[in-house]
């Protein structure tokens, strides 16, 4: 995550003419407290960016692939996917794959 993550979201965000600072919900797979503070560190992401995915490691641990879609469950129960914006959800393979879809809330 550390070495690729950050590479991979400017990949799409430079094909969709924004920047990483313009994401404003990272919904990402909690692989991981490692996972999580390297997508932190990597991407310079403020405390509490990451609520959801720590709240679903917290919960229910790692729980491979699927992980990143309770976490999309959290940010849905949550009001903050009402507001305007870009967001990122991100979900990590084996080795390092990553799949990423950029979306906007209107």
């Amino acid at each position: 995550v550390r070495d690729y993550v950050k590479c991979n979201i400017e990949e799409i965000t430079t094909k969709n003419n924004i920047s990483i600072s313009d994401i404003k919900f990272f919904v990402t797979h909690p692989g991981g407290m490692k996972v999580i503070k390297a997508y932190e560190k990597s991407l310079g992401l403020t405390n509490g960016t990451l609520k959801y995915s720590r709240k679903v490691l917290s919960s229910h641990g790692n729980m491979s692939a699927p992980s990143v879609l309770y976490v999309l469950k959290e940010f849905f129960k949550s009001n903050e996917f009402k507001q305007k914006g870009y967001g990122l959800l991100s979900s990590l393979g084996p080795g390092f794959s990553s799949e990423l879809v950029l979306f906007k809330s209107l």
